[in-house]
């Protein structure tokens, strides 16, 4: 739950995400860069559209429902973008110079533009889930959508071929904020989540809360995390063996203890885990963090940030659902990177304009609908109106406004006078072994045995002479 302690903002101080706010920010960015006087004629035509125009009228067509480079051809054509007035250029040449341009300008902007959303929002983020936590970041990963087979090298390729898939996705969401930390595109989608995930984390600096699901649960996966001084809240996979080093609280159905990862000797954790335990009226949960000591996350908090974990799940489907990755633009790996780096760029400002909107309405940005801010925001910029100022008015009307449907866990809360801490000094690590998994053999089914039977007797019969 959010709590916004913010005061009202004035009237005229609004964040609204206009053309003009998005304008200086990604000039301020790109203007620097820019060469003054060419030192030199380069070959062919001299390039009619700058690397601000370019993504500054990308951007603004992302905003305003692009699917396809025709719509982007027309804005560039017909609008003033960044104070550059339109340019009369052909599809062929505007693709052309945006696969020139590559990927690494466009993340860039994404930086900025996340940085810009930082400072100008930042008072409105909460810091009251956690508080002993620097961060509080959820991890996973998000499998994309099929590729049409426009391209020559694609047509030989049969459906549901995995090369027919755009790729995958490994995120880090900030739950407190919320906005994307980090992202990395990966070409195949069978690389392993976690050994990719951890490029992602060298910048986060210790002391931060990682949130994740059970595709992320392994024994070195959660050594390496306290190992680096990340804290961690996850779900216990079911047949995990573990052994209880200390009880702090066990009563009915609810357990708080210290336990070792690992039955046997060949296959165990490093680190000391905390194991919660209690049931919810529907079936029993059960979670584990590296933060011992139950004052400082009690069970009932951990219940709820392993619910605020499905959060990164929602802004992907919102990725997917809202804002185009289902349709890309072309098939070539560099403009669908270009397409998710511009995506997500998007994202940072709609999941920044609705925490505007819950802010001023004095709301929890999760009774914000974010669909249907994302449908009403085009039709908006369009028509040259500031979205706050409008939603603030017509927010109720349209239905934007609506309680939230999220799923509240019901966990108990353990009173500290009821804790049992241990007398001696708990070891918190002791030596890990990791066994290697086995690569499983397809078993034959039923119906492939009884075939393969029928074959082999009907061999014996036409062999045998008998019909």
């Amino acid at each position: 739950m959010y709590i916004n302690n913010s005061q009202r903002m004035p009237q005229g101080q609004e964040g609204i995400p206009t053309q003009e706010h998005l304008s200086q920010a990604v000039m301020h960015f790109f203007e620097p860069q820019l060469p003054v006087a060419q030192a030199g004629k380069r070959p062919g035509a001299p390039r009619r559209i700058s690397q601000t125009h370019l993504w500054m009228s990308l951007l603004l067509c992302v905003l305003q429902g692009m699917s396809n480079f025709q719509q982007w051809r027309r804005l560039v054509c017909t609008q003033v973008v960044g104070g550059r007035p339109p340019i009369h250029l052909t599809d062929d040449a505007l693709i052309k110079r945006l696969e020139q341009a590559g990927v690494q300008e466009i993340s860039q902007l994404f930086e900025q533009v996340s940085g810009w959303i930082e400072q100008r929002f930042g008072h409105l983020w909460s810091t009251m889930l956690a508080p002993f936590a620097s961060e509080i970041l959820a991890i996973d990963e998000c499998t994309l959508d099929r590729i049409y087979r426009h391209l020559r090298p694609l047509r030989a390729l049969a459906n549901g071929d995995e090369g027919l898939l755009a790729g995958k996705v490994v995120g880090l969401f900030d739950v407190r904020r919320p906005q994307w930390k980090a992202l990395r595109f990966l070409e195949s989608v069978r690389a392993q989540g976690p050994v990719h995930a951890i490029p992602l984390l060298q910048p986060i600096q210790a002391g931060a809360l990682l949130l994740f699901d059970l595709g992320y649960f392994s024994f070195p996966w959660l050594d390496y995390l306290t190992e680096r001084g990340y804290s961690h809240v996850c779900r216990l996979r079911e047949l995990t063996s573990y052994q209880f080093v200390h009880i702090s609280s066990q009563h009915d159905q609810v357990l708080d203890a210290l336990v070792w990862l690992g039955g046997d000797s060949r296959n165990r954790a490093g680190a000391l885990a905390r194991l919660v335990r209690f049931h919810d009226g529907e079936k029993g949960r059960n979670y584990l963090s590296n933060v011992y000591d139950p004052r400082q996350l009690s069970l009932r908090q951990i219940a709820q940030l392993y619910a605020r974990s499905f959060d990164i799940e929602l802004a992907f489907l919102t990725l997917k659902e809202y804002l185009g990755p289902h349709h890309w633009w072309s098939g070539k790996r560099v403009h669908i990177e270009q397409q998710l780096w511009l995506i997500w760029t998007v994202a940072q400002l709609y999941q920044a304009l609705r925490m505007v909107v819950a802010a001023e309405l004095h709301l929890d940005p999760f009774d914000v609908s974010l669909p249907l801010l994302m449908e009403q925001v085009p039709c908006l910029l369009q028509e040259r109106q500031a979205p706050v100022a409008w939603l603030r008015e017509h927010s109720w009307q349209i239905g934007l406004l609506r309680p939230s449907t999220r799923v509240q866990t019901q966990a108990p809360e353990i009173p500290d006078d009821s804790l049992c801490f241990p007398c001696d000094p708990v070891p918190l690590t002791r030596p890990a072994r990791y066994r290697t998994p086995q690569r499983r053999t397809k078993q034959s089914s039923g119906a492939s045995k009884r075939k393969r039977k029928r074959e082999q007797l009907a061999m014996l019969q036409q062999a045998s002479g008998v019909t």
